[in-house]
């Protein structure tokens, strides 16, 4: 265990505990051991207020989301064109400075929704800004703060946020 990456002994007992579901639920976690370090679990650990029943179903969620649910959205991150054409063009960001209570800000502002974006390319800029925000520890505890700017949400855009959309996106962002 990276002595730099555990603040506390709580972390640390906290991080043995999920390590040890992990370990005991191996084969829910197939193909996804090269992720599973003891980063990646702190942000489990820290995102759920160490409690460890919490993390483990959030990390069971996300693994299940990506391995099987919305695995065909995950596997095209891999294509970095198309994965981030809402982030180069200023669809998603994220501010320089924090709010007041130090929580990191998401803005998503439709003026800058391309027309020929997609919405699956929308949520995996959303998904890859959610995971790169999750390198900051201040994340972890702090949480994120959200601002969806509507000036410019019109019907084009309300009729890609179909039902299966937004659950799909809720699924993604809330459950995991």
């Amino acid at each position: 265990m990276d002595s730099k990456l555990v603040g506390s002994a709580k972390e640390e007992k906290c991080l043995e505990e999920l390590k040890e579901i992990v370990k005991k639920n191996s084969e829910e976690f197939e193909n996804f051991e090269w992720l599973l370090d003891d980063k990646f679990l702190l942000h489990f650990v820290r995102g759920k207020k160490y409690k460890i029943a919490k993390a483990s179903i959030a990390l069971k969620n996300y693994i299940r989301i990506r391995k099987h649910q919305y695995k065909p959205l995950f596997l095209q991150l891999d294509n970095f064109e198309e994965s981030t054409i809402g982030i180069r063009n200023g669809a998603v960001s994220v501010l320089r400075h924090r709010d007041a209570f130090e929580r990191t800000i998401v803005v998503i502002n439709f003026t800058f929704w391309p027309d020929d974006m997609t919405v699956d390319q929308f949520t995996q800029a959303l998904v890859l800004v959610t995971e790169e925000c999750w390198n900051c520890q201040k994340v972890e505890t702090q949480g994120v703060q959200l601002i969806v700017d509507l000036c410019s949400f019109g019907w084009n855009h309300l009729k890609m946020f179909t039902p299966s959309v937004v659950y799909k996106c809720v699924n993604i962002f809330w459950a995991s």
